[in-house]
């Protein structure tokens, strides 16, 4: 589950890239989705639907957190995190990812998609 605060070019590569993970692992029924953070629903549902449409993913849900714009109390997203990416099985987190401003880099990515193996596996 990714949490984002922005949708940009480091974003879009992550989730092309989960893509491929829940395009793979379809009969281990991996999934993904994203969740944008705002306090501007509408601006939101306008870049989400850009970013959909730019990315063209096929198992990837996007959905606007209206209810709670900064992402669920429970969860304990950073403020400072423009990504907060949670990988997790049965309940209980394997992979926690608070991505910073700017700190979105190739090796993070990586490092995420890597991350998918400890509950595929």
């Amino acid at each position: 589950m990714i949490f984002a605060r922005k949708s940009d070019d480091a974003l879009a590569s992550l989730v092309k890239k989960l893509d491929k993970v829940v395009q793979d692992n379809s009969d281990k029924q991996f999934k993904v989705f994203v969740a944008f953070l705002g306090e501007n629903p509408g601006e939101l549902k306008t870049a989400v639907t850009k970013f959909s449409e730019k990315t063209n993913t096929k198992g990837i849900p996007y959905t606007i957190a209206v209810e709670q714009p900064d992402g669920p109390e429970t969860y304990g997203l950073s403020e400072d995190a423009d990504y907060t990416v949670l990988v997790y099985k049965n309940v209980k987190v394997v992979a926690n990812h608070a991505v910073k401003k700017g700190k979105l880099s190739k090796k993070v990515i990586n490092d995420i998609v890597k991350d998918t193996q400890k509950v595929l596996n």
